[in-house]
């Protein structure tokens, strides 16, 4: 195999509320697990629980997760400025934190 490039990274963007959790989560993180196994890149571990403890508050949030080749994840938080209506967050949303967690 290959070596990885260490700045290739896989990227999941999820919507975060303050009552209901993480929006559609089992299926973000499918996608994310489904492109590192075709990609050859180590599964994380514990994502759903890295991801719960990084975010809270009483705004929603637009999270962008971030993985490297080594599974290793990080996450930068958005606070959702306007309401969204379906899908389309793009420019609804400004920075607020950047973090890398394991």
């Amino acid at each position: 195999m290959k070596r990885k490039p260490a700045d290739l990274t896989l990227r999941e963007t999820l919507r975060w509320e303050p009552q209901t959790g993480f929006q559609r989560i089992d299926q973000h993180i499918r996608r994310l697990l489904r492109s590192a196994d075709a990609l050859g890149f180590r599964a994380p571990a514990n994502a759903v629980q890295a991801l719960e403890k990084a975010v809270g508050g009483d705004k929603p949030l637009c999270v962008r997760l971030v993985m490297n080749y080594k599974g290793e994840l990080g996450h930068r938080n958005h606070r959702v400025r306007a309401p969204a209506t379906g899908y389309g967050l793009a420019g609804s949303y400004r920075p607020e934190r950047h973090t890398r967690f394991h």
